[in-house]
């Protein structure tokens, strides 16, 4: 394990990149829909409201949750076969993590959706209507209609507009705001392309630019929303890196020096991020790398491969290399000291998964996979390390 000491500095300045709603769209797409293209214009800085808007009705748009819940019967101790060949991919997790859920359209017949199974099995059942982004706790969710943002309260259906044109959102963990990001035009190269980063509350009142950013973007939320971390670099000749990013100001620390980190992924709590360098000249900088969000550690791991966090603290990777034999490796290690512990799964796993396709469940008991072999979702309980 390579320790290396993060870096510092403050900027102001701003980036840009929500891919959530992208991979709706992506998604509704493979279904035969796709959300309506928004133009690029300059939303201008607005002063936050003290009143909340009030909210819209939505009979138009219903909500509709699973009209059953789980058995309560036990997950069985192999992986479970969840949905049939060909259904669906980019799965996620209900915050209780009992139900697989999905966005698809089964058929002419049904609506587009968010679908679910439980996690022991059974038919799907629409869960959401219409398909969008959830919130963590599934109370809000953020869909593109006709080139605007809109923001549903799950609950009742009222919902209110966020004032972006239609660019995909990230909703703050606890649901209060959410960020957006503007890109430059007329520029292709990926190291000088600016993107801006916006904020505003859910309801779509105090909408603000926080900072730009050259060659990089927008990641998450952190430490419940009150940071933002962000890629790329603040100012033209500073470096790149990870960045936090104070959302009333713009202030921004930098977590860790790197040239374009690749697939970064916030921890559940975002206490965490995780990413990897490729293709670094520098010696020995390629690799998987830890950074705590707070910018007190910085790790280079000593294995490489696909990888999710468990928990807090905690990633289970799938080595790049195989161990010599036939049985599948999954790797949990302790992103502290560095520890890797080789997790045991049943004999004859059918752990074969296609496209990076899985996610661990919010309790860490178990995950689900989209199988390489016959592009099905499954579910397969965690062992304890």
């Amino acid at each position: 394990m390579t320790s290396m000491r993060p870096g510092l500095q403050t900027g102001k300045s701003s980036g840009a990149g929500a891919r959530a709603l992208v991979l709706v769209a992506a998604a509704l797409a493979a279904c035969g829909h796709s959300p309506a293209p928004s133009p690029e214009v300059t939303v201008r800085q607005v002063a936050g409201p003290a009143a909340l808007p009030t909210p819209i009705e939505s009979p138009a748009s219903p909500t509709a949750l699973p009209s059953s819940t789980p058995t309560g019967t036990p997950v069985p101790a192999a992986p479970l076969r969840l949905t049939e060949s060909g259904c669906c991919t980019r799965a996620f997790w209900s915050p209780d993590s009992r139900w697989v859920a999905f966005i698809d359209r089964p058929d002419v017949e049904r609506p587009a959706g968010i679908y679910a199974v439980p996690v022991e099995g059974g038919p799907p059942q629409l869960a959401i209507e219409p398909p969008g982004l959830l919130s963590a706790d599934w109370t809000l969710l953020a869909y593109d209609q006709g080139g605007r943002t809109v923001v549903e309260r799950v609950a009742d259906g009222r919902h209110w507009i966020v004032p972006n044109e239609g660019r995909a959102v990230l909703l703050s963990p606890d649901g209060s705001a959410v960020a957006w990001a503007m890109g430059s035009q007329g520029i292709t190269h990926p190291d000088l392309r600016q993107r801006s980063i916006w904020t505003a509350g859910a309801d779509g009142s105090g909408v603000r630019e926080v900072i730009r950013v050259r060659g990089g973007g927008m990641i998450g939320w952190a430490d419940g929303g009150d940071h933002l971390i962000v890629s790329g670099r603040v100012q033209a000749e500073g470096p790149a890196g990870v960045w936090r990013v104070e959302p009333e100001n713009g202030r921004a620390v930098l977590l860790a020096e790197a040239e374009r980190p690749r697939d970064p992924l916030l921890s559940p709590g975002g206490g965490w991020l995780a990413f990897f360098l490729a293709f670094d000249t520098g010696p020995g900088a390629n690799g998987l790398y830890v950074v705590r969000t707070d910018g007190s550690q910085l790790t280079r791991l000593d294995v490489f491969g696909a990888y999710r966090w468990r928990q807090e603290g905690q990633l289970l990777v799938i080595p790049l290399q195989s161990t010599g034999d036939s049985m599948p490796a999954l790797l949990q290690v302790d992103v502290v000291s560095g520890a890797a512990t080789r997790l045991s799964l049943p004999e004859a796993t059918p752990f074969d998964v296609g496209g990076n396709e899985w996610q661990v469940s919010p309790d860490g008991t178990r995950l689900v996979f989209l199988s390489a072999s016959d592009r099905s979702l499954w579910v397969m309980p965690l062992p304890a390390p």
